[in-house]
């Protein structure tokens, strides 16, 4: 007997369909919702590629051999209880972060094939509704499923324009027992964040319970960032997908701009009670300006706009550029603590490849990840990446954090 996760390996990713009958047929009955996470992995395929989002959820990426239609298969990730049942699936069926833009006939097409097989297969007809936009923050639209005993099934898709206008963000299914996401009204009390606060013998203070986004390889840091910040909130209705339609996030690899994150976040804090707050420490142009001032002096290469797309930084005079003013350095530290203390992480904008840090997938450019914690006797942050659970807690020294700053955004719940 095949296992649950053998299914959803083998047919899901190996069909040449939406999604095979077999595996939503397997879904569809309540003995499959039994199943523990001990039956699940003795089934996976060897040459499966597998990431843990966190101790009770794996990822299984995009794989460029895998493919649904026309499309390869964006991400699907498993969730499962404290009993070590499977508690839900989420199936990304096309995101444009990782699939490419695609036309209005293509998106129709495909919602089409899948409503028709779900219909058949779960022999119920889906009820259609507007995607609620005070919980996700996007216009869209869903359809939900109830066969009796196998919980609640939620296909959620969301575009904007027509014809030429078109754009396509995402379709995902939802399979579980209980979906429900949360919005404003689900958005945790300001003066309840404190009680995520730890403090370890070392002195090390840090913020837990921050929830892992995995973005994956598409270039989607900062709706996974502000995504981990918001399901922290209580809100997470107002995913990576939901966040980079807001942001304008383009498709590939391209990323989002600062000033579509910050139009977004803004939009965001008014629709969803919390206040935004800026802080420009240093632009891309002032950091190079500082670095070959400093490189000057040291009669060391500069960088020029002919090299500045392959440039080496040299550590030390980066780090010597931008400390020099140490009162600079203590207030940025001061405004960490301030934010921790508060129970409330700091979306950190960074230039990756000034400093060496092992195990990251990218190697330069700007980047989006939460500061969480700080050490005040070590002059360390602590820090989370977007990229699963190995990521999810590390530490630099206070001067390099400094140092690879472009800016810090900091969301703070209004009531």
């Amino acid at each position: 007997m095949r296992s649950l996760f053998h299914l959803l390996i083998a047919l899901l990713f190996g069909s040449a369909a939406v999604c095979n009958a077999s595996f939503i047929e397997d879904l569809a009955k309540p003995t499959s919702w039994e199943k523990t996470v001990d039956v699940i992995f003795r089934d996976i395929p060897r040459k499966t590629l597998i990431s843990r989002v966190d101790a009770k959820a794996i990822r299984i990426p995009r794989q460029d051999l895998f493919k649904v239609g026309d499309f390869s298969h964006g991400d699907v990730v498993l969730r499962w209880n404290d009993a070590k049942k499977l508690e839900r699936v989420e199936i990304i069926v096309y995101n444009k972060g990782d699939d490419g833009d695609v036309t209005q006939d293509e998106f129709k097409s495909k919602l089409k094939e899948l409503e028709t097989c779900l219909n058949d297969v779960l022999q119920i007809e889906g009820k259609a509704s507007r995607m609620d936009k005070r919980d996700t923050g996007v216009t869209g639209r869903t359809k939900v499923w109830t066969p009796e005993g196998c919980g609640t099934w939620l296909l959620e898709y969301s575009s904007t324009g027509r014809g030429k206008n078109f754009n396509s963000e995402f379709i995902r299914l939802t399979i579980g027992a209980d979906i429900e996401k949360g919005g404003a009204a689900d958005a945790a009390c300001r003066d309840s964040l404190k009680e995520n606060v730890v403090t370890e013998d070392d002195g090390t203070v840090w913020i837990k319970n921050i929830p892992m986004v995995d973005q994956g390889k598409k270039g989607y840091c900062v709706p996974a960032t502000a995504a981990r910040v918001f399901a922290y909130y209580g809100m997470d209705g107002v995913d990576q997908h939901a966040m980079a339609a807001l942001c304008q996030s383009r498709s590939g690899a391209g990323g989002t701009s600062l000033p579509e994150m910050r139009e977004a976040l803004q939009k965001l804090g008014r629709a969803f009670h919390f206040r935004v707050k800026t802080m420009e420490d240093c632009s891309i142009e002032n950091m190079i300006a500082l670095y070959n001032k400093e490189a000057k002096k040291k009669k060391a290469m500069q960088i020029t706009p002919e090299t500045i797309y392959f440039f080496s930084f040299n550590e030390e005079i980066m780090r010597a550029a931008r400390t020099r003013n140490a009162s600079k350095v203590k207030k940025w530290m001061a405004e960490v603590k301030k934010s921790i203390d508060e129970g409330v992480p700091v979306l950190w904008c960074v230039m990756l490849g000034i400093f060496k840090e092992q195990g990251v997938p990218q190697n330069g450019g700007g980047h989006m990840r939460l500061i969480i914690g700080y050490n005040l006797e070590d002059k360390t942050i602590i820090y989370s990446d977007s990229w699963g659970a190995r990521h999810a807690r590390k530490e630099m020294p206070l001067e390099d954090a400094f140092s690879m700053t472009v800016e810090r955004n900091i969301m703070r719940l209004s009531r």
